[in-house]
């Protein structure tokens, strides 16, 4: 029976199993894509100087576009290691990465496709946008595991969650009130740390509480995304497996 409880416990497992290949994922794939567009809009600003917001813009759009592709590789990928992990494989770092790079044209395509399908639906007074981004949630999983297009990976991930979006949208939302709860005091403690130092205050305890509310803030963001890439690979599974019945060894084993 999938729920909510369910699909967050066997998140939380396949987290706490393959945390380090899952913060790999997110650090070494998408940290320095990120790092290196700051440096190269910083470092066309100082160059041309009075232009810059002309020059950077198209700069800034490649950067985007790759942070956008770098993102969608890490959500690929954490579904191969989520399957292989749920199968009672030992999850590979570079059968992952492999997995998830020979998948990126049909995921990139879906996801620009359900991007703007979410945009329109938010247009139209956004319950439309958040069904629509709750029923094409299994999009990816789909698509790499069921060998779709993106088009035939998007009304998979529609299929198998009629019956079931309010459970994955009560499931994304657990996880965002979660990692809210924690985050809002580390922010205020960092904000109230930051205005304080501004100000000049030389408190070393203002130091040390900016300094290591930055770090928590940043782990948690790391962390909460890392559910957000699992999640869909489990409830992937889980409702495949209700819907249709599954073998799940079959499933991780279809890229040997």
């Amino acid at each position: 029976m999938v729920t909510v409880e369910s699909a967050l416990r066997e998140a939380t497992a396949t987290i706490r199993g393959n945390f380090g290949k899952l913060f790999l994922l997110v650090v070494g794939l998408f940290l320095p894509v990120f790092l290196l567009g700051v440096g190269l809009v910083f470092a066309i600003e100082s160059i041309v100087g009075d232009d810059a917001e002309a020059s950077v813009l198209p700069i800034l759009l490649v950067v985007f576009g790759v942070l956008f592709a770098g993102y969608l590789m890490v959500q690929a990928s954490a579904q191969v290691i989520t399957v292989d992990h749920l199968s009672g494989r030992r999850p590979s770092f570079g059968r992952s990465v492999r997995v998830g790079f020979q998948h990126m044209l049909p995921i990139f395509g879906a996801a620009v496709l359900g991007a703007l399908a979410y945009m329109l639906g938010l247009a139209l007074l956004v319950v439309p946008g958040l069904i629509v981004i709750t029923g094409l949630a299994l999009t990816f999983p789909a698509i790499i595991f069921e060998g779709l297009g993106p088009l035939e990976g998007l009304n998979r991930s529609w299929a198998l969650t009629k019956g079931y979006r309010w459970k994955v949208f009560l499931s994304f939302v657990a996880v965002y009130l979660i990692t809210s709860a924690v985050t809002i005091p580390i922010q205020l403690l960092w904000a109230g740390a930051a205005s304080f130092i501004e100000e000049g205050g030389t408190s070393m305890l203002a130091w040390i509480a900016f300094g290591v509310g930055g770090l928590l803030f940043s782990a948690i963001y790391i962390i909460s995304t890392i559910y957000y890439c699992v999640l869909p690979g489990v409830l992937y599974l889980r409702i495949k497996e209700a819907r249709e019945g599954l073998d799940i060894g079959a499933l991780a084993a279809v890229f040997e």
